[in-house]
């Protein structure tokens, strides 16, 4: 039975077992998922980032997801990681912005590339229904809805087949794409009443 111990200087209770994830970034991205879910379910609750390589954040986020209310970890300001994912630390402000930007959720330089291939994605899919769209307004739900699942898809197509260029793996772009759902869903009601309209101001100026 784990025993928790308020902090002394707020209500936070933290169990007297932790664990460490100094080397676990070895294992597989599913072990790791897997041993943090265990931990979790055996009443461990705090958990120590801090010498875990880069490829720890993901397994831990999909392990703790649901349940982040009931865990607590540690990490430290000055936490760098080489091109490799190996922990490191450093005091050159340089190096700790570039370890932010790497876990900032807008996409670095490198990949804006592949969000320019997912809009083209989107104007090709969403052209071909253009002929549909002039004769029946209501076809842009289906040719919205389709160019951007196409668009999506072909993002994380590239993500695979390019890493060495943006480093980032496809299970991050799917927990991106996840957690911009509800962004999605809105996308694909809100753009075909846009064009709906803009169609029904169209064809009032022809006549």
């Amino acid at each position: 039975m784990t025993e928790y111990r308020k902090l002394p200087r707020g209500t936070e209770m933290i169990g007297t077992l932790g664990l460490g994830m100094g080397g676990i970034q070895s294992a597989p991205p599913e072990e790791i998922e897997a041993v943090v879910s265990q931990a979790i379910e055996n009443g461990i609750n705090f958990f120590d980032l801090c010498a875990g390589g880069a490829s720890v954040y993901e397994p831990f986020g999909r392990a703790i997801r649901g349940k982040r209310e009931k865990v607590y970890f540690q990490l430290h300001f000055g936490a760098v990681y080489n091109a490799a994912g190996e922990y490191g630390w450093s005091r050159d402000l340089s190096e700790i912005r570039r370890t932010f930007a790497w876990g900032a959720p807008m996409p670095a330089l490198a990949r804006l590339p592949f969000m320019m291939a997912e809009l083209a994605v989107f104007a090709a899919v969403s052209g071909l229904f253009s002929d549909k769209i002039a004769r029946n307004g209501w076809m842009a739900f289906p040719a919205v809805l389709l160019a951007a699942v196409s668009g999506r898809a072909f993002f994380l197509l590239l993500a695979v087949l390019f890493q060495s260029v943006a480093p980032f793996t496809p299970a991050l772009v799917w927990s991106q794409i996840a957690e911009g759902l509800l962004a999605l869903v809105l996308q694909a009601v809100l753009v075909p009443f846009l064009v709906m309209g803009l169609r029904a101001l169209l064809l009032r100026d022809k006549k």
